[in-house]
């Protein structure tokens, strides 16, 4: 039925409720754009026809002459005896019959291109109106859905499958024409790639469970407009979903894209069982093998003779349509799985190796395992000659291991940096503070929260960086402990059971998978607690080497003890032991190293030569001072209280002694190369307890040789005095007895003062800080042979009562005045 008479006994009323107001304009249009083509028609054909109606005036003109002709001889043959041949009228007629069919035929073919041009414009309408009908069915629904309605999947379906129609049949009856080059050819062309465009785009999205029918149309129509036969309509479906799933951005929606390949693989399914009876509705059966009848070709078939009993020629005998060759189509769709395998491969093993970190790494292989749980039957999915899953997983344990090699590895920039700054002294005398342990320093107090942040937290300008690096370094290895764990947590979750999508189960390989896992979680922990034991017994053996040199300047010995505090306190080695051995699925036993001894080892051996090489100018200027006494004058002395025999008591230390002690501790947190640094914190170790108890004796063996000779000088003085006593007369002997006498005193005195600075000395090495303690002290090593010399020189000092008056008096005055001494203390 044409459109006009379609639309000829509808009222208004009932156009505007069967039509939109979009599709009354556009009936309008076509209405118009149709009746303006009639007139083209009947000028075209007045045209074309002019000259053969004059011509055939013509004729009739010549006729009537020969008629008259013939009339005359006629009226002649009423004398003659004859009879009328009726045959001589049949035969005009046959005549006339036949001019008249070959001016209709050449009028056909007249107008064919017309006739092309009219159809091709009415595909072209019906292909817009498709596409408007598609948008709309996926503005409203989302997608697609069955529903009823004019948009619904079966209509829109039924519509790709009519125009598919359409366009084989303007290829089979313009066959000649279509091979021009002309406007409505090239705009055929065009339109025919627009429609298979469609085709793939429509057929691309198919995803939902409702959208089987609407694919198998889709595909229906793509056989019939490339003309293909089954299995290359096949592989053209598996092309277009390939080309889809390259476009997915697989660690973004990998669950998305595995999605899409299982229903690939339904619709294969369907389409296998269901297509050839589909092909065999439409081409053979008597209901629908007439298209001309069935398409809106139709209106065009009387000016192509096309008979009513019309059957479509398709290129798809009977033979072909009872069944698909399930052996070919196997062939398609395992071709078709190794390429999808290899694309996953590549995407997802891409997506591994540009991971920033472990964190995305393992979050990467976590999606990829956790969406193939979902879609078990995707495992079977291939990559070479193993599973696709499998080599992922292969693939992930090489990026994996890189990573944690890398990650530990970071230690070794840490002790490259802290090797380059131990060789830089630029940077080493570049460190400073406001603050000291000079006490007698003006300090600006302004500023409370300023000073106390500077005397709590030295300056460490040297090492901030490696601190900071440290920290990260820390940080990482956290990193690590919590990738591993998470694959832990996802080789638990692999055996658990989870709602598949496919409905497909395959415990043992899962539960292989999660073996694997914890096996590699083994694996990763002994990888990282043996890459780190290297490096951190590589880095203390270059630091020994360098100690062990004796090159090293008191700067650089500073330098290394705060970087070894750092390295003890920021890396603590037995807390990242257990947090490793908590997570290890089979709890193996790996090497550990005791960091916090082998780090004290180190700073014993750095103290030890630091300390020395800082007191030697100290010591000898000790020495000089011991051997001077005699000599000398001590003001100090006037303060020394008396006791009840009175008999001194010293209550302090010699002034020389207390500032040596305090030049000596600003010696030891201030060096001559950076004078402006504050070192007292690397004093704050309990390794350094030997080094001073070290430096305390070797400051009492001074005292102690500087006494001695100073004693055995008097015992010769005083033989010399007796033998001269023989000799002398009276007067002179009275005489030089009385500097005897006078050099005794001094000599008691030097004694005592002595023995003040003994105890005070003893002070530094007395814990806890007690009286009895003290006096314990002072009977231990070096101390106690310096008491009996001492006592020797002054016997007083034998009496316990006065000697313990002398010891509390010291201690008394060594707690007030402790704070002076630093490091010492």
């Amino acid at each position: 039925m044409s459109l006009v008479a379609k639309l000829a006994d509808k009222s208004a009323t009932e156009l505007f409720e069967e039509y939109s107001i979009q599709q009354l304009q556009q009936l309008k249009v076509q209405l118009a754009a149709d009746v303006h083509n009639k007139k083209l028609e009947l000028r075209a054909l007045v045209g074309n026809n002019y000259r053969d109606l004059l011509k055939v005036a013509d004729d009739i003109i010549q006729m009537n002459d020969l008629a008259d002709q013939q009339t005359s001889r006629l009226s002649d043959l009423t004398y003659r005896k004859a009879k009328y041949d009726d045959k001589s009228l049949r035969n005009f007629n046959k005549f006339f019959s036949a001019v008249r069919a070959n001016d209709l035929e050449n009028t056909k073919f007249r107008n064919r291109q017309m006739l092309l041009r009219n159809i091709v414009d009415h595909l072209d309408f019906g292909l817009q109106v498709l596409r408007d009908e598609v948008e709309e069915m996926q503005a409203e629904t989302g997608v697609y859905e069955n529903e009823d309605g004019e948009n619904s999947h079966d209509s829109v379906s039924l519509q790709f499958v009519q125009l598919a129609k359409q366009f084989y049949l303007t290829e089979s009856f313009f066959g000649d024409e279509l091979k021009e080059t002309s406007f409505v050819v090239e705009k055929f062309g065009k339109m025919k790639q627009e429609f298979l465009q469609e085709l793939q785009t429509e057929m691309a999205n198919c995803t939902g469970d409702g959208d089987y029918e609407f694919a198998l149309h889709l595909l229906v129509s793509y056989i019939f407009v490339a003309q293909s036969q089954i299995l290359e309509a096949l592989e053209w479906y598996l092309s277009v979903r390939y080309g889809k799933v390259r476009d997915f951005g697989l660690m973004h929606d990998l669950y998305i894209c595995l999605n899409y390949i299982y229903n690939t693989l339904s619709y294969l399914t369907v389409f296998c069982s269901k297509l050839p009876s589909t092909l065999m509705r439409q081409v053979h059966s008597s209901a629908n093998s007439n298209w001309v009848a069935n398409t809106g070709f139709r209106k065009y078939s009387r000016w192509l003779d096309i008979p009513a009993s019309y059957k479509v020629d398709f290129p798809l005998p009977l033979n072909e349509l009872k069944s698909i060759p399930e052996k070919e189509a196997d062939k398609i769709t395992e071709k078709w799985k190794i390429d999808v395998g290899a694309y996953l491969n590549e995407q997802i093993g891409t997506d591994f190796a540009h991971s920033k970190d472990l964190e995305v790494l393992s979050s990467s292989l976590s999606k990829v395992l956790q969406s193939f749980k979902k879609f078990t039957s995707l495992v079977a999915i291939r990559y070479e000659d193993s599973r696709l899953v499998d080599n992922l997983l292969s693939v992930w344990k090489s990026i994996f291991f890189s990573f944690l090699e890398s990650n530990v590895g970071n230690f070794q920039n840490i002790s490259n940096l802290i090797l380059e700054t131990y060789g830089s002294s630029e940077i080493l005398q570049s460190t400073h503070t406001t603050s000291g342990l000079n006490l007698f320093q003006y300090t600006d107090l302004t500023d409370i929260d300023l000073y106390l942040s500077q005397i709590s937290s030295p300056s460490l300008y040297a090492v901030d960086t490696i601190v900071s690096q440290l920290g990260q370094f820390k940080l990482t290895l956290v990193m690590v402990l919590d990738s591993l764990q998470g694959l832990s947590k996802l080789s638990s979750s692999l055996t658990k059971q989870v709602l598949s999508i496919d409905d497909y189960e395959d415990d043992e390989y899962w539960e292989k998978t999660a073996v694997c896992l914890n096996d590699l979680v083994d694996e990763g922990i002994c990888f990282v607690i043996e890459q780190l034991n290297k490096l951190i017994t590589d880095f203390l053996k270059e630091i020994g080497k360098l100690v062990d040199s004796g090159e090293s300047s008191p700067i650089k010995h500073f330098y290394i003890i705060r970087v070894l505090y750092q390295l003890r306190e920021n890396i603590n080695i037995n807390t990242i032991y257990d947090q490793f051995k908590r997570i290890s699925v089979s709890a193996q036993k790996f090497q550990t190293l005791d960091l916090s001894s082998m780090v004290d080892e180190l700073l014993r051996k750095i103290f030890k030569p630091l300390v020395v090489s800082i007191s030697l100018p100290f010591r000898e200027e000790m020495k000089q001072m011991i051997k001077k006494r005699p000599t000398g004058k001590y003001a100090e002395v006037a303060l020394w209280t008396s006791n009840e025999s009175g008999l001194p008591v010293p209550n302090a230390p010699s002034f020389e002694l207390e500032n040596l002690l305090y030049r000596l501790s600003c010696g030891l947190t201030n060096v001559a190369e950076n004078p402006s640094e504050d070192y007292s914190d690397v004093y704050f170790s309990d390794t350094f307890a030997e080094a001073k108890l070290g430096l305390v004796d070797d400051l009492i063996g001074c005292l102690e040789i500087e006494e001695q000779k100073s004693d055995n000088i008097d015992h010769e003085e005083e033989h010399v005095v007796r033998e001269e006593d023989d000799i002398e007369s009276a007067t002179e002997r009275s005489v030089d007895l009385a500097a005897q006498q006078k050099h005794s005193i001094d000599s008691k005195t030097i004694a005592l003062l002595t023995f003040a600075d003994l105890v005070f000395l003893n002070c530094f090495k007395t814990d806890p800080l007690s009286e009895t303690a003290l006096l314990d002290q002072m009977q231990k090593g070096v101390s106690r042979k310096r008491v009996e010399t001492l006592t020797e020189i002054n016997p007083d000092l034998a009496d316990r009562a006065y000697t313990q008056g002398i010891c509390k008096g010291i201690l008394d005055h060594f707690k007030g005045c402790m704070l002076m001494f630093g490091p010492l203390c």
